[in-house]
């Protein structure tokens, strides 16, 4: 397995290789993102990324009790419905590591990531959740 100072040194060889103007700073070359930023080029080309075939349907376990979900892409694919395409509409937001849909279920907050994980976050508390 690679070290930190091996990884590094692939970087910046990487970078006057390429014809970079600028070395990476020390952050960008740390351990921790270069690996995230493997796992999110895995996410992109090999894993399922939510709302890339159309609906979703979520899986928890809230409070003791097994709980479903439908997030169905909506108006012309601008938002996101609960349900199916005349519920309650919301926006997606993409963000770094996650699709997050706010508020399509209320008082429901969807962080999904690729691959078919992710949480739920309720006034209850945050659960662990599987989409498909």
């Amino acid at each position: 397995m690679f070290d930190h100072l091996r990884i590094s040194a692939l970087l910046v060889g990487l970078g006057i290789v390429s014809g970079c103007a600028t070395l990476p700073t020390p952050e960008q070359m740390s351990f921790a993102n270069v690996t995230a930023s493997a796992d999110r080029l895995l996410d992109d080309g090999l894993r399922d990324v939510p709302f890339a075939d159309g609906p979703v349907t979520v899986i928890s376990a809230e409070d003791g009790r097994l709980r479903t979900y439908l997030l169905v892409p909506c108006r012309d694919g601008t938002m996101i419905c609960a349900g199916g395409l005349h519920g309650h509409a919301a926006a997606l937001t993409t963000g770094v590591d996650f699709k997050i849909v706010l508020g399509a279920y209320r008082g429901h907050d969807f962080y999904l990531s690729p691959g078919g994980d992710g949480v739920v976050i309720t006034r209850t508390g945050q659960y662990q959740i599987a989409w498909e």
